[in-house]
């Protein structure tokens, strides 16, 4: 499923919301009494249901299960048969209440006016995945393991988890300064379906904390509501020693050539020096910790392969 156009417009607008209103549109609400060790667990967000996977512990119910395989594609087999509750936009309460669940989790930008008919149903957490003025949602997603975790009793798996997944990335910061590549600057975009309007991952987002991990010097520098901004290629035009991650919004049939064919790509020095390279639409950059250390080795593999 590619980004609905509610998604886009909803991102759009936020842009020009206050930082007060953000902060308090996206305050972190959970139920006053939590079960000791949830064991039927609904996901509303699709970086929740790969936690739980992760954690070998899946969800019951999850929004949007047809299109995690497109977005994600990572811990599937632990995730057939999963019951569908309608979208992450749009969860089916009737659904909801159908698996008679112990625990539901949402995000608060997402499902906050949502909370009191969610409370009514089961205990519910929704997780601020906000970042501070520092921190970027790499950070947020390592909090996060062990934050599940502990919903559901896998305190030391969590622990385990996170590990692994700091020690793959390091290893990609290794290989990428083992071959003189450290210090290279990176930009990647959001294909938003046009050929001239993007996403760029900013300062805050989970590209941003993996470049600073693997050692590369990430373009921009501002910090987006969620992670993102607005970006046309017409930018890019002064960007003359970056390498450009695009992730496709369609699937591997339509190539570069045809993405980058606007008369603005035509003046972009990263393009004419063969430094964009296309990368799959499931390398996402709104995930959880598999999709964190997928998107690592897949920035650093890049990286390497750049003229």
């Amino acid at each position: 499923m590619m980004p609905s156009r509610r998604d886009i417009l909803t991102l759009i607008a936020s842009l020009s919301v206050s930082p007060a209103m953000a902060e308090d549109t996206l305050a972190l609400r959970q139920s006053r009494t939590l079960p000791r060790v949830a064991t039927r667990v609904v996901a509303l967000e699709f970086l929740i249901a790969e936690t739980l996977a992760m954690l070998d512990r899946p969800p019951i119910g999850m929004s949007d299960p047809k299109y995690y395989p497109g977005w994600i594609g990572l811990e599937l087999d632990r995730l057939a048969g999963v019951t569908d509750v309608g979208t992450r936009q749009q969860p089916s309460l009737e659904a909801i209440a159908r698996l008679k669940p112990d625990l539901i989790i949402g995000l608060a930008y997402r499902h906050a006016p949502l909370f009191d008919v969610l409370e009514s149903l089961a205990p519910t957490v929704l997780l601020e995945f906000g970042v501070g003025q520092t921190g970027t949602q790499l950070d947020a997603v390592l909090e996060l393991i062990g934050m599940i975790g502990a919903y559901v009793g896998r305190d030391p798996e969590a622990a385990k988890i996170r590990a692994e997944v700091e020690r793959s990335i390091a290893e990609d910061a290794a290989r990428l300064a083992q071959a003189g590549r450290s210090g290279r600057r990176l930009v990647v975009l959001q294909e938003l379906g046009g050929l001239d309007t993007y996403w760029v991952f900013t300062a805050n987002s989970m590209s941003a904390g993996l470049a600073q991990r693997l050692g590369l010097d990430f373009w921009p520098k501002d910090r987006g509501r969620d992670g993102v901004r607005v970006l046309t290629s017409q930018e890019l035009l002064a960007l003359d020693d970056v390498d450009i991650a695009l992730v496709s919004y369609s699937g591997p049939q339509v190539d570069l050539a045809a993405k980058t064919k606007s008369a603005a790509w035509a003046h972009v020095p990263a393009l004419a020096q063969g430094r964009v390279t296309l990368i799959e639409r499931n390398i996402w950059n709104f995930g959880g910790p598999a999709s964190a250390r997928h998107l690592a080795t897949r920035l650093t593999d890049m990286v390497l392969a750049a003229p």
